[in-house]
């Protein structure tokens, strides 16, 4: 879910912002993205499906894309 930061090799320093920065940064934006809809309860999988579609469509078909809307 992460990207396994060893807490050793990367301390957090700085402002209370900056800290906060830091740790956020940790996280894909996709997967911030998820966290934040859950919490929110806002059916994120639709939406993802239909980002990742208009972002890269050599990759993904119409066929899903429509699906997700």
């Amino acid at each position: 879910m992460s990207t396994g930061r060893p807490a050793a090799d990367y301390p957090v320093i700085g402002s209370r912002t900056s800290r906060c920065q830091q740790l956020g940064d940790v996280f894909s934006p996709l997967v911030a993205a998820a966290v934040w809809a859950v919490l929110l309860g806002i059916e994120w999988l639709p939406h993802l499906i239909r980002y990742l579609a208009e972002q890269y469509p050599h990759v993904h078909c119409q066929y899903e894309y429509a699906e997700a809307a």
